[in-house]
């Protein structure tokens, strides 16, 4: 069969020189595995949300007011409005997600992660792959729960979950398990383990409160309706049961807007993981960025592997070209030989497959260790990770050899034979190439140094506070009136600094506004304010600018406020804050340093704090760093004694506030991964280029040396044009790299600079490495015996 004999010829043509092939594979799967990796990640995030049924006819509506910022939830009342009175909405259902809840099964104790409180709409909604019990009738009493196939293996083994019944919640309440959920076929923001009934989490209330936002609401419109019917519906619930309760003597065009009005949000569902920003999502989104830069480094570090293909393969046409001058003579057509050519190309792209499988599985463990972040879920998508790598290869592979094909078939073969053909003419190609590589390995380089360098300036910037050796403990609003007792006995524990309860914190799960005005002011503005005691400022250690601090003692202290520096300028105080009124009955006693109470991204804005110690959410305090894990235990052991069967959590405010970089952290990392990924490829091209120009020079390396010629010399003669490339390289790389790397520091509101040795640096370290690989060969020729290859001149 005449394509099995192409094939054999193909394939002895690759295995003829093993070094050369083993240093393109290494360096193409590579560069297939980082390509692939990025457009799979890609994929994965670009699928989330989209697999439900109608989910195109999807919306979460959200709130706003207060000019507190966008809200991912809304009104408990929200849904069942909706649903009395737009014609537009076929369905909608709410629901509540807690980040953890304690499950009991008999005698043993468990902390889920990912549980939803849900209504019976719930999974008539949102089509959930049920392994037994019935979607349309399950959530229907208030002493149903749902688990995943996970926790329903976890909690009773290989034995029915169906029936059985489980205690969970604050409460501790006895729940039947009506349905077992498999797992979805990719992700959702809706990911769930274990679903409750939201019937324990209503308000019950005559008339809820409109200005609450703890419920996320999802609705879906009918085939044919428009997202602006269900827009107007809102504006119509909004001016008559919204406003009449909020708005006040202020007519309504004024109130809406105004610093108190109320603003829906309505988002589309499929879009809600990758473009919402809003306070309080569900859970961890994604981000657009991160996925194109990803891709684009994976494109750069494709580009750079098929570059070292080209350039090797082109180089070494000397050594086929008396093959392929014999071929013609032979007979074969150029349209034969480039089928071969590219036959061979397919080949190896196959076997760069295989090397980029066994590429991808290092890379994902590598990213994991090096970031902490998994960059793809293998649990759901290993198929495709092994079909689609062959797949991928392929075309990439046939691309990438369509030019040698069409270089090497111009070979004539009486140019050949005669002795005359050279490769002086496709120099200047592959000098372009190595620059061409050089350059986008020198970006990635100056990204990932100037990343880093924003990275360790957020790291090292003094926030306003202290941040190390602050423990939180959460929800001591369950411990009710022994809060306070609680809080006494942490503030003698040993190691314990100082110590305050509060229901807010930098960077914490709560967020109260309120509006403020001062007699000088036409109208009241809307200021982020923190409810805390007399011990707040203290255990941060906040500076306290001017006046005094909040006093136990004085009772008359809760009709009193302390300003950062922002809220004075914004409430327009002047120099002397000290005494001033707002809304009549608030007066001014102290003034503390700007803080930042958010990301970086954001600029400090104003705040107040007010005096509210029996307003409380957490409990904090400052340890010494020996005492750490003898305050902990001690700290549990009080919580288990006054409030048994609660479970105690707690987390340190630097490791919280770290989580609000977490995402830079993790792009910082990747890229530097990645760039050295990018690095090493082009110098396994540079070797394999080095190694093969080296040789076709061991004559004239002979004859200089027999001539007198230096070590240094020749070491001078074989490197100095690949320097030269690299230093072009880099005068490309600089004003590209600069550029990308000033508009990702400008969503920063506290940023640094782009510092002049940052290029200088990835210079000198490219140039480095340049001269390890060439110098490598070069030392090689230059130490040589001359007479091994002149012994046949």
């Amino acid at each position: 069969m005449p394509w099995i004999r192409h094939i054999i010829f193909a394939l002895r043509a690759l295995l003829r020189h093993p070094g050369y092939l083993s240093l393109n594979l290494l360096g193409f799967g590579l560069g297939l595995a980082c390509a692939f990796l990025a457009l799979l990640f890609a994929w994965q995030e670009f699928r989330v949300d989209r697999f439900f049924d109608g989910g195109e006819r999807t919306y979460r509506v959200g709130c706003s007011f207060m000019n507190m910022g966008g809200f991912a939830s809304g009104p408990e009342a929200l849904v069942p409005e909706i649903l009395a009175h737009c014609p537009a909405v076929e369905c909608g259902t709410r629901l509540k997600k807690y980040s953890t809840e304690k499950v009991i099964i008999g005698e043993r104790t468990f902390e889920e992660e990912n549980v939803l409180y849900v209504d019976s709409l719930f999974f008539r909604m949102f089509g959930y792959p049920f392994l037994s019990g019935n979607p349309g009738a399950v959530m229907r009493s208030a002493d149903e729960v749902v688990l995943s196939a996970t926790l329903a293996k976890k909690y009773f083994g290989d034995e029915p979950a169906v029936g059985q019944t489980i205690r969970a919640g604050e409460a501790g309440k006895d729940y039947r398990v009506t349905a077992v959920v498999g797992a979805l076929p990719h992700a959702s923001h809706l990911d769930g383990n274990m679903w409750l009934p939201l019937y324990s989490k209503l308000q019950n209330k005559v008339q809820p409160e409109w200005y609450s936002a703890a419920f996320y609401s999802y609705v879906r419109l009918r085939e044919g309706a428009s997202v602006k019917d269900l827009e107007k519906s809102l504006q119509d619930m909004l001016r008559t049961k919204i406003y009449p309760l909020y708005g006040g003597n202020t007519p309504f065009n004024l109130w809406l807007n105004g610093n108190t009005s109320f603003r829906w949000i309505v988002q589309p569902f499929r879009d809600i993981y990758l473009q919402s920003r809003l306070n309080f999502e569900t859970g961890g989104g994604g981000d657009p960025d991160k996925v194109y830069g990803f891709l684009l480094i994976g494109c750069f570090i494709l580009l750079i592997a098929m570059v070292n293909y080209v350039n090797l393969v082109t180089a070494r046409a000397s050594v086929r070209a008396k093959e392929i001058g014999i071929r013609k003579t032979l007979g074969i057509s150029r349209g034969g030989l480039i089928r071969d050519l590219l036959l061979e190309s397919v080949l190896f792209g196959l076997g760069a497959a295989g090397v980029g499988l066994l590429a991808a599985a290092g890379l994902l463990a590598a990213f994991k260790e090096i970031t902490g972040s998994t960059m793809l879920d293998l649990t759901r998508y290993r198929f495709e990770l092994n079909a689609g790598m062959i797949l991928f290869a392929l075309p990439v592979s046939i691309l990438t050899g369509i030019y040698p094909a069409l270089f090497l078939s111009r070979i004539q073969p009486t140019t050949v034979l005669k002795g005359e053909w050279g490769l002086q003419g496709n120099k200047n190609l592959r000098s372009a190439l190595v620059v061409g590589q050089f350059t986008l390995a020198l970006m990635l380089l100056i990204g990932s140094l100037g990343v880093f360098r924003q990275l360790d300036f957020m790291q090292q910037r003094d926030w306003g506070f202290r941040r190390d050796g602050i423990c939180v403990v959460e929800n001591v609003d369950l411990l009710g009136e022994k809060a306070q007792a609680f809080h006494r006995e942490l503030s003698l524990q040993n190691g314990v600094e100082a110590a305050s309860l509060s229901a807010s914190l930098p960077a914490g799960s709560t967020m109260y506004f309120q509006t403020y005005q001062t007699p000088e002011m036409p109208q009241p503005i809307s200021v982020k304010s923190f409810m805390v005691d007399g011990g707040f400022i203290p255990t941060l250690e906040m500076r306290l600018q001017l006046g005094r601090n909040f006093n136990a003692e004085m009772p008359t202290d809760t009709s009193n406020v302390i300003l950062n520096e922002m809220a004075v300028k914004t409430l327009g105080l002047g120099a002397d804050p000290l005494g001033a009124q707002l809304n009549g009955k608030l007066k001014v006693i102290g003034v503390v340093s700007d803080f930042n109470y958010e990301t970086l991204h954001n600029p400090v804005g104003p705040l107040v704090l007010q005096y509210k110690p029996r307003q409380h959410f957490y409990a904090i305090a400052r340890v010494a760093p020996e005492r750490t894990g003898e305050f902990l235990q001690n700290a549990k052991d009080l919580w288990l004694k006054m409030a048994p069967g609660k479970p105690f959590s707690y987390y340190f405010l630097d490791e919280s506030l770290a989580e609000l970089s977490e995402k830079e952290a993790i792009i910082g990392k990747g890229v530097l991964l990645f760039t050295g990924l990018a690095l090493f490829i082009a110098c396994l091209g540079l070797f394999g280029l080095a190694t093969f120009l080296t040789a076709q020079r061991s004559k004239e390396i002979g004859i200089r040396k027999v001539l007198g010629a230096s070590i240094a010399g020749i070491l001078r003669l074989l490197s100095v044009d690949f320097i030269k490339l690299v230093f072009i390289a880099l005068l490309l790389a600089t004003p590209l790299a600069w550029y990308g790397l000033q508009r990702w520091l400008e969503g920063f509101a506290y940023r640094t600079d782009i510092a002049w040795w940052i290029p200088l640096t990835a210079g000198l370290l490219a140039m480095l490495v340049a001269v390890v690989t060439v110098g490598f060969q070069s030392m090689r020729a230059a130490l040589a015996n001359p007479v091994n290859s002149l012994r046949n001149e």
